[in-house]
């Protein structure tokens, strides 16, 4: 307005992932499933976004971590901060500064290459993980043993960690985090979409009685949050 540039955003009123987790520790797998898949389905309009005439464009989050996801009392899930996207449009330069938050990071991203589709789903497959379980899959004593672990790609089996984990949950893990070919750049991640994982939770599972269990959540974490003040 009059030459004063300015940023509209939405104000959600909701709470947020890392809050829900600091709270109630691990998620049941029901809620657990909700939230993956609506971040997938956020995912899939993100990596092929209408740009121009038939056209569409990849764009990558890059920052795919708890406390960019709000969660709605109505069941929504928003995924937060497009600060760190990226697209073919917008190629980072050589020696570029890595944006991201390293638990959650994909090892290409840690190894200087352009971000690409998988490196957003290995991304959620970490927060599912960690919703899974209530641990990061990827996390030791330091940065540098993190980073060691990132690179190797093997994490515990989430049943050690929780009952309630089945198949379906660990299927969406193995496809969205695997250890990567050393070097691995754009041409060595398959064809996985978000779409194709959003897809295979929609079909197994019950979306509804899913999404329920998630409002349940959120009004959990809400209350309990308001008692600790």
């Amino acid at each position: 307005l009059d030459d004063v540039f300015f940023l509209a955003m939405e104000c959600i009123r909701g709470i947020s992932l890392d809050q829900v987790l600091d709270t109630v520790g691990a998620l049941p797998a029901a809620a657990s499933r909700a939230i993956m898949l609506q971040l997938l389905r956020a995912l899939e309009h993100l990596h092929a976004l209408p740009f121009g005439t038939g056209r569409t464009l990849s764009v990558h989050h890059g920052d795919i971590s708890p406390q960019n996801v709000m969660l709605t009392a109505e069941g929504r899930v928003v995924l937060l901060d497009l600060g760190a996207c990226s697209s073919e449009l917008t190629p980072r330069p050589p020696g570029y500064e890595i944006l991201g938050t390293l638990p959650y990071m994909a090892p290409e991203i840690l190894n200087g290459h352009e971000p690409h589709r998988a490196s957003d789903l290995w991304s959620a497959g970490c927060l599912f993980y960690e919703m899974l379980t209530g641990v990061r899959p990827f996390e030791g004593e330091d940065e540098y043993e993190t980073v060691e672990l990132i690179a190797a790609g093997v994490f515990d089996a989430p049943r050690q960690w929780s009952e309630d984990v089945g198949t379906l949950e660990e299927q969406i893990l193995r496809r969205a985090i695997w250890p990567r070919p050393l070097g691995a750049g754009a041409n060595d991640f398959g064809n996985e979409t978000a779409r194709d994982l959003a897809d295979t939770v929609e079909e197994r599972s019950d979306p509804e009685t899913d999404r329920s269990a998630l409002c349940n959540l959120v009004f959990t974490a809400q209350k309990a949050l308001r008692q600790s003040r």
